[in-house]
């Protein structure tokens, strides 16, 4: 082994006297030094075939002590690569373990530690990064299941589930409830620092005082601004409807007062910059409310769709600043 240097090859080392003295669960992997990005990739194209050999549930256990610090630190950010894109098989990280050498005289004995807390702050970055970037806030309510942080857990999952299903009067329920629950003591874990985060979040939700029509367009809107395109074209067309039902004194309750709106601004108001506004989102709505399919039945462009979504929520917003039908 000493004559081997930076460029020989990686098939010049029989490593199976070693896999054989670790067991038959053991596999050796041989990589090179990483002393550049072809390298790097090159090692994580060797390692990534740890997949090939892993059942369901595996567990893993990683020592990063020896070879050189940058292959340490390349080899954790791997594996916590495969356990995320391997979901399927549900792999569990169970240890990793660096041997600190440089305190060996200090101390008079080397000390093993497990930075096993490593992985979780990575999935405590996933999870805020998922909150943050699309409103769901399921993988921080397990990661603090796991702490039986349970009822915060529960509060956050249902807060999450009412915007995937888009129900208003749930999401209004269930935000107030978490801004109670964040405002009380909060657990000594990662979630400390994603509490101002989440009150943020739920704070957008959170007021019960604005009219139902401003509620729902301020809901479409943020359905806009994480690129949930559906879900908000459906709450903006269902906002100009609850926008009339309020200015002409109905029921924004009533099936058939919300059905004499639309009618309205098909016929009557047919030329108010509301109507015309409403001709051109609830097109894109049906398509996706039913998931249409049928070819040249005007079905909207899916690209212009995208493109104008946020520029029709502010002309609807510029509308329901009058409180007129304009």
């Amino acid at each position: 082994m000493d004559d081997l240097k930076y460029d020989s090859p990686l098939n010049s080392l029989d490593l199976s006297p070693i896999e054989e003295i670790l067991g038959k669960h053991s596999k050796c992997i041989l990589i090179k030094y990483g002393i550049d990005q072809d390298e790097l990739w090159e090692n994580f194209d060797r390692i990534f075939q740890i997949v090939n050999w892993l059942n369901v549930g595996d567990e893993i256990y990683i020592d990063i002590t020896h070879s050189f610090r940058s292959l340490s630190l390349f080899l954790f950010l791997t594996v916590t690569f495969i356990k995320d894109l391997a979901s399927e098989k549900q792999i569990k990280i169970s240890g990793v373990y660096y041997g600190m050498l440089d305190v060996t005289r200090e101390l008079g004995y080397t000390p093993v530690v497990d930075l096993n807390p490593l992985f979780e702050m990575t999935s405590w970055i996933k999870g805020a990064y998922s909150l943050q970037s699309y409103g769901n806030g399921n993988f921080i309510a397990e990661l603090l299941k796991a702490q039986n942080e349970n009822q915060l857990a529960n509060q956050i999952e249902e807060l999450s589930q009412s915007l995937n299903i888009n129900n208003v009067n749930a999401i209004k329920q269930n935000s107030s409830t978490l801004k109670t629950s964040l405002q009380q003591s909060i657990p000594k874990t990662p979630f400390q620092y994603l509490r101002k985060t989440l009150e943020n979040f739920v704070e957008k939700f959170a007021r019960s005082s604005v009219p139902e029509s401003e509620y729902q367009l301020e809901l479409a809107g943020w359905y806009f601004d994480n690129q949930r395109y559906a879900t908000g074209y459906i709450t903006l067309a269902e906002a100009i409807i609850t926008y009339l039902c309020e200015i002409e004194k109905r029921d924004i309750r009533s099936k058939n007062a919300r059905e004499e709106m639309k009618n309205l601004l098909c016929n009557d108001m047919n030329r108010s910059k509301l109507a015309q506004l409403y001709k051109k989102v609830n097109p894109i709505r049906n398509s996706v409310a039913h998931a249409l399919l049928e070819e040249g039945n005007n079905l909207p462009d899916i690209s212009n769709a995208i493109n104008n979504a946020k520029s029709y929520y502010q002309e609807v917003k510029k509308i329901f600043k009058t409180g007129r039908i304009e």
